[in-house]
């Protein structure tokens, strides 16, 4: 009795993983969405950015080229329509990747409900 309660708790701390790596992914798109966003605004326009850890700063757009980060250390300059075309594909990829965590979620929770079904039918076979 006592492995199959260990393994509903290991299951519990898998589901909670998978659930905080969809999460993840579900903030990038989150952040990709406000930059897309704010690169329509017109030219001249002031706005607020977010420079890193939630860290804002006063900004006024004065270019049609924007500075993207690609990969750590990796930078790339793009017009607004290169970037919007890439963070499309980018959301659509994150959104992809999220899908799937969130099928994970979906089997581990029946898995945690077929478990637990098999305990309460076991303590009914065998009162103590």
């Amino acid at each position: 009795m006592q492995q199959y309660e260990k393994f509903v708790y290991r299951l519990q701390d898998d589901l909670q993983k998978v659930l905080e790596k969809r999460d993840r992914h579900f903030d990038v798109i989150s952040e990709y969405r406000k930059l897309q966003h704010q690169l329509f605004l017109e030219k001249g326009s002031k706005t607020r950015m977010n420079v890193g850890c939630d860290f804002f700063m006063d900004a006024v757009l004065e270019s049609d080229l924007v500075l993207m980060k690609l990969l750590d250390g990796i930078f790339l300059e793009m017009t607004k329509d290169e970037v919007n075309a890439f963070v499309e594909k980018r959301c659509l990829l994150e959104q992809r990747q999220a899908d799937k965590l969130t099928d994970k979620a979906a089997e581990i929770k029946a898995h945690i409900k077929l478990v637990i079904q098999t305990i309460q039918d076991l303590m009914k076979l065998n009162p103590q």
